[in-house]
Order: structure tokens, then C-alpha cells, then sequence
């Protein structure tokens, strides 16, 4: 499944170029696939491998840090080195005001990765202009200033923070069908529910960046490989599996010609959706049957993650620091082949050689692995409490123009935040307004009277705005 999963990370990719000029599948619907393939192959590893060793539990959880943190330290350190070179903030070398323990609540979610993907529902709640007791409170006890897009580094980390909760739990319940189908009804439960209450509970946000409803898509992924097992049993698998990655890849190229899939809304719970993501969860293991002995697919696939975590920084770096204009053929090629070449570097440095070495993890002695881990852990959370102390001691950011509050203050205003992209508008919500952006605008949030810029919109709500949109 290298190609499907190098599809979608290209897919999130292009989803995040400025006036970009064709699509694939939408960014959202890609990293809730991803979730699918994550759950089957958790499922097909544990069920098939980890499950027949002694303490394997331990093993397998060794094996998902290795799988996941040394390309994530990899990009984070690159990230911090180059805002330090370009004078750029980050909650690592800045004092923001927000006090110790605030800020080494911004810190460790961007070391630990945990707790990335409650930071955005929080935030992008506020975005939505919606009120509920969980957000409130937690508005109320850390702050609006708390909330801000820049603080997490490395933006789309939240849903690594989503596979490891995952992977937590996937050994307690994947071994079993029926446990796997009984939490699919919880989770298919809960984004039931947040329907109910999207006044308060927006389902773009909860059924998003909220693990309890997004289980449902790792389960869906898991049931694919129960599915897997029953039909690798008959010879006309593997050609079934065949003809289903020849239709997947026509689809391909039929969304790059066509606009893209599922650009239109952004309800991830519409018929059209759920249908689009049940076709995929029964593909899933017919693709797997028809790709696990290809070695370049499989090297296709390893190239996926990486790519998910660079394009950021790349894009960044070739539009605000090189000043290449967004929107042409040339552009794009560029921002995709740098993408791919350092995803390939990345792989090749570093993934490699970690995955060498975690193999070996599963015929290694347990305890010393477990030591080392402790160490690594523990050189993190010191890392983290020294630079959240330094920073205590230099002077506020200067670019904080309004009185920032003490601990546990309480912001006069929310800062700019980007809801979502509509065609060639960014949609940003600030000081309880919400402007439409044309991309390449560039606004000065401070200084500018955002209303009266050339092409930007005005309305009091997300609908509003949305409605006014040229189509």
C-alpha cells in the first residue's frame, strides 16, 4: 500500500499549496484514510507478529517510538535551527508571558507530541465562535493567549498525537473482532452525538481532532484486516486485489484532471463521505494482498511520512524567504520535488538505520531497551524544563503590542487563526469577525484595517463569509 499512502501524503501536500492550481483528495478525508491504513497494519502486526513474543506489549510500544520520533526530532530540530537563523519566535527561545508552567504546557506537547490534537480542537472551537464546558473551562484556566497557531511547531503533528493514543490501545482490543467492532460503535456513537450538538460541539472539529471520534476510522482499518485474513485463504485474492489498485490508480488520475475528491464541503460525516470511506476500508486489504511483495511499493510508502512532516517548512521557505510566486506549474513542481528529495533524505539518514535497529528490538533483551528508553524520556522532559525556565528570564517578545495577562490571565483578544481554505480564499477569524484572504495577500494583523484591503471579505460568521465567496 506505499503507493496509496505516498498518494495521500502528496494529496495533503498539494491540499496546502497557496493558489495551488489543481488537487487530489482533500487534505482532511487523506489523514482520516491514513488513520484506516494505521489501524489495519496495527492490527495484521499485532495479531501476526507482536502477539506470539514474550512481553510483547513493551516490545511493540518500543517499536512505535522508534517508528515515530526520530524523523519528528529530526524535522523539530531543523524547524528551531532555521527560526533561529531567520530571527523567527517559537515557544522554545521566547518569553511570551504566559509564566512557567504555561509555557512548559507549550513545550512538551511539541517534544512529547501528545496533547497537539486537543490544542487545535480547543483552538479551532474558538475559531468556530462556539461555547461548550470543556473548551470554556479550559479557556478559563490557561487563557486565550495560551491558543495560538505558531505555538506548535511542526502544525499537522496533531495526528501523529491521534496514533499514538492509537497505539496505546490497539493491543488491548485489535486481537479480538469483537472488541474492535464494539469501540467502532462507541466512536460512530460519539460523532452521532456531536451532530446533535454542533452548536456547541462543531463536527468539523470534534469528529476531527478529537480521538474518541476518530477511533472509529483506526477500527475501520482493523476490520479491514480481519477482512484480510479470510480472503489471503483464496487464490482469486491477489488478482481481485490487483484489478481494485488498477481502479485506485485510474481514481488517481481522474481527481488530478477533475478538481479533486471531496473538495466540496468540509462535513466529514455526509453520506458522500461515509460512502467514500467504506469503499476504502473494503479495498484496504484487497490493495495490501495485491502490493505486500513490492519492494518499491513499499519503498514508495516509506517516503510518506517524512513528506507529511517537511512540506510545511518547504512551502514556507520557498514562498515568504525565496519570494517565489504561489499559483504557477513551476511553483508547485518545485515545492513537490524538494518535498519528495528531503523525504527521501530523511528516509535514507535516518529512517533507515532506526529501522534497522528496531527490528532488532523484537529478539532483544527487553530490559536494557526499557532503560534506554527511560534515559531518552527522561533527557526530554529536562530539556523541556530547562528551555521553558530560560526563557522566564529574558524580556516579553517584543511583537506582544497588548498587555499580556499573568498565569492563568485571560487575553484581551484572540489572535488571527486560520479556520479553512474555500476555493482561493483563506478563511481567518479574528476579533470576532471572519475574513475571506485572498491567497498571496499579505495582511499586517496590527497595523492594517483588514476590511479595507484589496479583495478581502467581511461577515460576523464563518456562513456569512462563506456565502460571499465568488464560486
Amino acid at each position: 500500500m506505499g503507493l496509496l499512502r505516498l498518494f495521500l501524503a502528496l494529496s495533503v501536500v498539494i491540499h496546502h499549496l497557496p493558489q495551488r492550481s489543481f488537487a487530489w483528495l482533500n487534505a482532511g478525508v487523506a489523514v482520516l484514510v491514513f488513520f484506516m491504513i494505521s489501524g489495519f497494519y496495527m492490527a495484521l502486526i499485532i495479531n501476526e507478529r507482536y502477539s506470539k513474543m514474550e512481553l510483547w506489549h513493551w516490545r511493540f510500544y518500543l517499536s512505535r517510538v522508534y517508528r515515530i520520533f526520530p524523523a519528528y526530532y529530526a524535522v523539530l530540530t531543523f524547524a528551531l535551527i532555521w527560526f533561529a537563523i531567520i530571527k523567527s519566535p517559537s515557544v522554545f527561545s521566547e518569553n511570551y508571558d504566559l509564566g512557567f508552567w504555561r509555557q512548559l504546557g507549550l513545550i512538551l506537547p511539541n517534544l512529547l507530541i501528545l496533547g497537539q490534537d486537543m490544542f487545535q480542537a480547543i483552538l479551532m472551537t474558538n475559531a468556530y465562535d462556539k461555547h461548550n464546558m470543556l473548551s470554556d473551562s479550559v479557556f478559563a484556566f490557561l487563557g486565550l493567549d495560551f491558543f495560538q497557531n505558531q505555538f506548535m511547531i511542526i502544525g499537522q503533528a496533531w495526528s501523529l498525537a491521534e496514533e499514538l493514543v492509537f497505539y496505546a490501545l490497539a493491543p488491548f482490543f485489535v486481537l479480538k473482532r469483537s472488541r474492535v467492532l464494539a469501540i467502532l460503535a462507541i466512536s460512530l456513537g460519539i460523532r452521532a452525538l456531536l451532530q446533535v450538538q454542533s452548536n456547541s460541539f462543531p463536527p468539523i472539529v470534534w469528529g476531527y481532532w478529537f480521538f474518541p471520534s476518530t477511533i472509529s476510522f483506526f477500527c475501520l482499518g482493523a476490520l479491514g484486516y480481519f477482512g484480510y485474513k479470510k480472503i489471503s485463504c483464496f487464490s482469486w485474492g491477489k488478482t481481485v486485489g490487483v484489478m481494485v489498485w488498477g481502479l485506485a490508480t485510474i481514481l488517481m488520475i481522474y481527481s488530478l484532471l477533475h478538481g479533486g475528491i471531496l473538495y466540496e464541503g468540509t462535513d466529514y460525516d455526509s453520506v458522500k463521505h461515509w460512502m467514500f470511506f467504506i469503499s476504502i476500508a473494503i479495498c484496504i486489504p484487497f490493495i495490501f494482498l495485491a502490493s505486500k511483495d513490492s519492494y518499491f511499493d513499499r519503498l514508495l510508502g516509506e517516503f510518506s511520512y517524512p513528506l507529511y512532516l517537511v512540506h510545511g517548512f518547504v512551502i514556507g521557505i520557498l514562498f515568504s524567504r525565496f519570494g517565489l510566486k504561489p499559483g504557477s506549474l513551476a511553483f508547485e513542481a518545485l515545492v513537490l520535488l524538494c518535498s519528495v528529495g528531503i523525504s527521501a533524505l530523511i528516509y535514507i539518514g535516518i529512517d533507515y538505520p532506526v529501522d534497522r535497529h528496531r527490528r532488532c528490538i523484537e529478539t532483544a533483551r527487553l530490559f536494557p531497551l526499557l532503560r534506554r528508553a527511560y534515559l531518552i524520556v527522561a533527557t526530554i522532559l529536562v530539556i523541556g524544563f530547562i528551555s521553558s525556565t530560560r526563557t522566564q528570564f529574558l524580556e516579553p517578545h517584543p511583537s506582544l503590542a497588548q498587555e499580556r495577562p499573568g498565569l492563568y490571565g485571560k487575553a484581551k483578544s484572540m489572535p488571527p487563526i486560520l479556520v479553512e481554505v474555500v476555493g482561493k480564499f483563506n478563511i481567518v477569524s479574528f476579533n470576532n469577525l471572519y475574513y475571506a484572504i485572498p491567497h498571496g495577500q499579505g495582511v499586517d494583523w496590527n497595523h492594517d484595517n483588514v476590511s479595507e484591503l484589496h479583495g478581502v471579505l467581511t461577515g460576523r460568521s464563518r456562513d456569512e463569509i462563506i456565502t460571499r465567496i465568488p464560486h
